[in-house]
């Protein structure tokens, strides 16, 4: 473990170890970390569970080590936000103590109850096999692993195993993640898991929107989130979130998510090449059942409907450009540029976000002001044709910006 930490994390962890074993509480790191350090690859967070109090203990590292927590009552869990110095030394931010427990469902798809409890019966709570290992801190057996289901082995066999039958009953958004995690660590889901899906698939309607829209964020920022849809398609599983998704991961939006991702955009921008093409009606209907960011709702709209306007298709002046395109989010500019298929209208957005949208006039209100030119819509109109004139080569410094301003406000 201590090869995939540096010195800083290292020192942390010790002194949170220590503070577990003066409190009397049984310390593990879990999960993700654990899963990551035995492939080798590079370790993406540090989750810790807590056998007691977790925020108990979360406050006594705060009155060691300093920071910030945010406890989350409800799962016994806390969020420590390190001091500064601390955090830039470590790389972390934040770290999460989570109280051991267990869960169970009232009904599918419902949020769990959770009760107190040790280790074992949080690490058999866990979604699969892989996420149930787990690294002890204590003392008496610090860096012993732990593997209750045979996490090892499945990770040896890239394999994808639920902890039990009813497990996606339980949690839809486990169908989800188990084919995230597949495309990520280059699994298979096993054969007992594969057939668990079809018969869990209808529970997904009953997750909430907000539930949803937090996985598939996750999936557009994965690399190859392409290759995830394409599988969640396979299994019927967007059409399940919402009819109008059905066969939406197609050939041209793997190609269009690979540049996106070369171009290193932004998840947002994925999302927008993902529901770009369907019908407005449509798309405000899968908006609302995945509760999306009212931002990116109307960047959405914006879009969309900037795709259907032809004459983004000529060549135009950079005034006319910008009188298109102002007021455009960037997150619509940059995904149309990767939607379009004409080259004049790729090249009509990337002059407007490269370039035009940065060209202002230099006088401002306060000169307007100065003037004598009474505040009002005239001010939006004089600075409008003051920046066109800019846009458009008709004027070159200062001088000709305040010259042509003069004849403005002679005409008015």
């Amino acid at each position: 473990m201590h090869a995939a930490l540096n010195a800083a994390q290292r020192t942390l962890v010790r002194e949170i170890a220590t503070l577990g074993t003066e409190s009397g509480v049984g310390l593990y790191i879990v999960g993700g970390f654990v899963r990551d350090l035995l492939l080798g690859g590079a370790v993406r967070e540090v989750d810790l569970v807590v056998e007691g109090d977790a925020i108990g203990f979360t406050q006594t590292v705060f009155s060691r080590l300093g920071g910030r927590v945010t406890p989350h009552r409800r799962f016994g869990t806390a969020k420590w936000r390190l001091p500064r110095e601390l955090a830039t030394a470590c790389g972390w931010t934040v770290l999460d103590f989570v109280m051991a427990r267990s869960e169970s469902y009232a009904r599918p798809a419902a949020l769990p109850v959770v009760k107190r409890a040790a280790i074992r019966d949080d690490l058999l709570r866990r979604d699969f096999t892989i996420n149930t290992l787990a690294i002890c801190l204590d003392a008496e057996r610090a860096g012993v692993t732990l593997d209750f289901c045979g996490g090892a082995a499945d990770l040896q066999q890239r394999l994808i195993n639920v902890l039990h039958p009813r497990s996606f009953e339980d949690d839809p958004t486990r169908m989800l993640r188990a084919v995230r995690f597949a495309e990520r660590l280059g699994c298979e889901l096993a054969p007992a898991t594969l057939q668990l899906i079809e018969p869990a698939r209808a529970h997904v309607a009953a997750l909430s929107g907000d539930r949803l829209r937090h996985e598939l964020q996750l999936v557009f920022e994965e690399k190859h989130s392409a290759n995830v849809l394409t599988r969640l398609n396979g299994f019927s599983l967007l059409a399940a979130i919402h009819p109008a998704l059905a066969n939406t991961a197609d050939a041209w939006l793997a190609d269009k998510l690979i540049a996106a991702e070369a171009a290193g955009a932004a998840a947002e921008v994925c999302w927008l090449l993902w529901l770009y093409r369907l019908p407005a009606a449509e798309s405000r209907l899968v908006a609302q059942r995945l509760r999306l960011p009212v931002r990116l709702t109307a960047a959405l709209q914006q879009a969309q409907q900037l795709g259907a306007q032809r004459n983004l298709g000529r060549k135009l002046a950079s005034s006319e450009i910008v009188s298109v395109l102002a007021g455009v989010q960037d997150w619509a500019l940059a995904a149309l540029v990767i939607a379009a298929q004409d080259e004049q209208v790729r090249t009509n957005l990337q002059r407007y976000r490269n370039d035009l949208r940065y060209i202002k006039p230099l006088v401002t209100g306060h000169v307007l002001r100065a003037r004598g030119l009474a505040a009002g819509p005239q001010y939006a109109k004089v600075l409008a044709r003051l920046r066109d004139a800019w846009l458009d080569g008709e004027i070159h410094d200062a001088a000709g910006e305040l010259a042509l301003l003069d004849r403005l406000l002679l005409q008015r």
